[in-house]
């Protein structure tokens, strides 16, 4: 029995090194399971920066909340960034962006971009209204928690991001 246990708690030890988190929890026939909860990597839109001078800035920030990292993303993570024609309802794609490889846990990744005056007429009007999305072809273990995010001008525009 003591022996039983000690290989228990090795295999225990190794599986949590190797995996992530042991989560430990007695039943009410007093008899115990174990689950083990794997770390991943968990990719958020965190923020649309917008910044307007002569040129408009856009900059859209992705970030890493989970404890892994979020590797291979070259071709797999698509970022884009949209504006609303307020007419018709519709997003209009401004820019996309497939070149991430890797976002390591707590990291933020920005893409700029920069727009000059007159060529998007959407972003000509006094408000405009931008979406960010983020999206997989091949999850593999990573999770998006926030898909999307909208930002206005010129409620959320800043002076110096």
């Amino acid at each position: 029995m003591k022996r039983t246990i000690i290989v228990f708690a090795v295999v225990l030890l190794a599986t949590v090194y190797f995996t992530g988190a042991v989560v430990a929890t007695e039943n009410s026939s007093g008899s115990a399971s174990v689950m083990i909860a794997r770390a991943e990597a968990n990719l958020i839109v965190e923020n649309i920066v917008i910044r307007k001078l002569e040129d408009m800035n856009f900059r859209v920030r992705v970030k890493n909340i989970g404890e892994d990292a979020a590797r291979n993303l070259t071709n797999n993570l698509k970022v884009t960034l949209s504006v609303k024609n307020e007419e018709t309802g519709e997003w209009i794609l401004l820019k996309e962006w497939q070149n991430i490889d890797k976002i390591l846990p707590g990291q933020t990744v920005s893409r700029d971009f920069f727009e000059s005056a007159g060529s998007n007429p959407n972003l000509e009007k006094e408000s405009f209204t931008l979406k960010a999305e983020i999206s997989l072809q091949n999850p593999g273990g990573i999770v998006i928690s926030q898909a999307s995010l909208t930002r206005s001008y010129p409620q959320d525009a800043v002076e110096n991001p």
